[in-house]
């Protein structure tokens, strides 16, 4: 199989998976930017050279954003911090995939050791 991974400004990547990279039908790609909007299309290949047909319909979908970390108090013996997922930018395509997956929830912990 060949992968092919466009970011929306348009950079793209072709990343060729061999049978040891496919013991399943899934793939993890790795080494992708917090809160960017990535189109991703698979075809097949056959030998070197020979590509088959690209998906007829690519997927499209945003990363999760980063988490914002904060340290809310300081006593002699804990340290209470609390973590919320920032919001994603909106994407113009409303097809985008976007499981956010706990954006905008907070957390909030006492560590003590």
């Amino acid at each position: 199989y060949v992968m092919s991974v466009t970011l929306a400004d348009g950079i793209s990547k072709e990343i060729r998976l061999s049978a040891a990279d496919m013991p399943a039908t899934r793939y993890t790609l790795e080494g992708l930017g917090a809160n960017l909007q990535y189109c991703v299309q698979l075809c097949v290949c056959y030998g070197d050279e020979e590509l088959g047909p690209w998906c007829e319909v690519p997927l499209q979908m945003v990363t999760m954003n980063l988490l914002d970390l904060d340290v809310t108090y300081v006593g002699e013996d804990f340290v209470a911090v609390k973590w919320l997922r920032k919001p994603n930018l909106p994407t113009a395509d409303p097809a985008v995939v976007r499981k956010p997956g706990g954006e905008g929830q907070g957390h909030e912990y006492q560590l003590s050791l």
